[in-house]
Order: C-alpha cells, then sequence, then structure tokens
C-alpha cells in the first residue's frame, strides 16, 4: 500500500491524482481548460 510504505513522493503523488480525481467528479469545469 503507497501510504504505508512511507514513499512520501508516492504519497503525494497520489494525493494529488486522488484530490484531482475528486475535482473531475464534483467540479469539472475546473479541468476543462
Amino acid at each position: 500500500d503507497v501510504l504505508l510504505s512511507g514513499n512520501h513522493a508516492e504519497v503525494e503523488r497520489w494525493r494529488r491524482e486522488a484530490a484531482e480525481e475528486k475535482t473531475r467528479r464534483n467540479r469539472p469545469d475546473l479541468l476543462e481548460r
């Protein structure tokens, strides 16, 4: 599991991707530029 591996770069990347996915679901208009 990425979150338990202690690899902070991976955790950061995962968090960014998760946040972007959440934004894509909730506010697709923000990502259409």
